[in-house]
């Protein structure tokens, strides 16, 4: 997990382009390759993302196998590029009318086109904070922000 606490890479580029922080290097196929979380044998990986610039609503998946760095940022990825679930609009853009408004705006009132990378305003471009795992919910949160 340190590796991860170490990696910066931003969510809506290919996972391919993150970097260590520390050095400003590409990770090691090795790297990339680590196991960033183990499955127990008795139940699923449990990955809560955040779907709200306000960290009010997150959606949470369910793996049922190690997963690799590699993986990982795979995973965030390809989830910030699916279409937003549109019956949670409410929710994912909990306090944050003005930003919904442009949204729509900007795709014209085709809410088909919204992904959920659209519910992060455009003050800045989300990056990977690392992962916590939370023993009460028995989930790891990917931690999503500037820095």
């Amino acid at each position: 997990m340190d590796l991860l606490s170490d990696i910066e890479w931003y969510i809506n580029s290919k996972p391919k382009t993150c970097v260590r922080k520390s050095t400003g290097l590409n990770l090691t196929k090795e790297e990339l390759n680590s196991i960033a979380i183990e499955k127990n044998k008795n139940k699923n990986i449990r990955i809560s993302f955040l779907v709200n610039d306000n960290f009010k609503y997150y959606v949470t998946r369910e793996y049922n196998e190690n997963i690799t760095v590699e993986k990982l940022l795979s995973i965030i990825y390809y989830f910030y590029k699916e279409s937003m679930d549109l019956s949670k609009l409410d929710d994912i853009f909990y306090e944050m009318d003005e930003w919904k408004d442009e949204v729509i705006n900007y795709y014209d009132g085709n809410f088909k086109k919204l992904t959920n990378y659209n519910a992060f305003t455009d003050t800045c471009t989300p990056d990977f904070c690392g992962l916590e795992y939370d023993k009460k919910t028995d989930s790891y949160y990917v931690m999503i922000g500037p820095e």
